[in-house]
């Protein structure tokens, strides 16, 4: 008997398939009531999780996961988003996989839930069978970097250095927010001296040392990959080494060339705030005075518009008492 979730993804699914464009509102009205009832049966699992009961955790969320995958249909594109904005940009960032095909994104955190059961495995000591569900976690979101955490780990432990690096270009060809860029470049820094490349390394790290904007440090750089930071960054170096990697000094282009067409596109809409966040974020990834300055002029029209709005619905209140 179908349980409540798979109604929730059979009504989310029917409203999607009926909008011939995808945009912010239809996203929010399709995904919202699902992404609830399973952000709280997820969490019901994580508890029980936490509580000692790891098997019958594994027994629910395997459950949850066989029941609350979207079908199977080869002309669409489901990946599994956290935010609205990942929704927006997929598209663009991953052009050539949804060449031809239909996006619907999946009404369901299905790349959370890998994510939970990986967890539960490496908790009860299931290393290899965890591996699988955190590489599963990115095949429907590309941008959860939290994966590559766990994943980069098994791979130092196992000297699988093809597999590190691998990882880190992944991680970092899918960055869109901060945390996911430091957390690349860490993985950079912790990889090179594990390969006995400690100035290079160490290169790597001090970067991230003085850039990070929070207080949270990325999971590479652990106590003693700190004491490896210690010193001055230099620029010019930390660049070449992620040159000679496959990284570089900021953002993947990729990744900036897509958020930038998502602002322009909703800037050239009806939504110039949308817009103006798109910008401002990207301000905010790159540094640059540029973009903040298009959030800011986007802003304004926006803020203009809506006063422009309610003189107009004012007057025309007004108009209707004299009538």
């Amino acid at each position: 008997m179908p349980n409540r979730m798979q109604h929730l993804v059979k009504d989310a699914l029917a409203s999607l398939v009926k909008s011939e464009n995808v945009n912010n509102d239809v996203m929010k009205s399709a995904l919202t009531a699902v992404r609830e009832e399973a952000v709280k049966q997820l969490d019901e699992i994580y508890t029980l999780a936490r509580s000692g009961k790891g098997e019958k955790a594994l027994r629910r969320v395997r459950r949850f996961v066989e029941k609350s995958a979207p079908p199977e249909e080869p002309d669409w594109v489901c990946p599994s988003l956290d935010m609205t904005f990942e929704v927006l940009v997929y598209p663009f960032l991953m052009k050539k996989k949804i060449e031809g095909k239909r996006y619907f994104p999946a009404p369901v955190p299905m790349g959370l839930a890998y994510h939970l059961w990986g967890k539960i495995l490496l908790e009860l000591g299931k290393e290899e069978d965890a591996q699988k569900r955190f590489q599963q976690s990115l095949e429907w979101n590309p941008f959860n970097g939290s994966n590559y955490a766990f994943l980069n780990r098994f791979c130092e432990k196992k000297q699988d250095w093809d597999g590190w690096l691998k990882n880190i270009r992944s991680e970092y060809g899918t960055a869109l927010y901060e945390a996911n860029l430091m957390e690349s470049y860490a993985e950079l820094g912790r990889y090179l001296i594990r390969r006995g490349e400690e100035e290079k390394g160490q290169t790597c790290l001090r970067y991230v040392l003085a850039h990070l904007t929070e207080d949270t440090f990325p999971p590479a750089l652990d106590a003693e990959m700190k004491k490896q930071a210690q010193g001055e960054p230099d620029a010019a170096a930390f660049d070449a080494v992620c040159r000679e990697y496959g990284l570089a000094s900021g953002p993947d282009k990729a990744v900036i060339a897509a958020i930038t067409e998502v602002a322009e596109a909703q800037a050239a809409g009806n939504s110039k705030e949308a817009g103006a966040a798109m910008y401002h974020h990207l301000y905010g990834l790159t540094g640059q005075a540029s973009y903040e300055d298009k959030a800011r002029s986007l802003q304004a029209a926006a803020d203009e518009a809506k006063t422009k709005g309610t003189a107009n619905a004012e007057a025309k209140g007004k108009e209707g008492e004299k009538a």
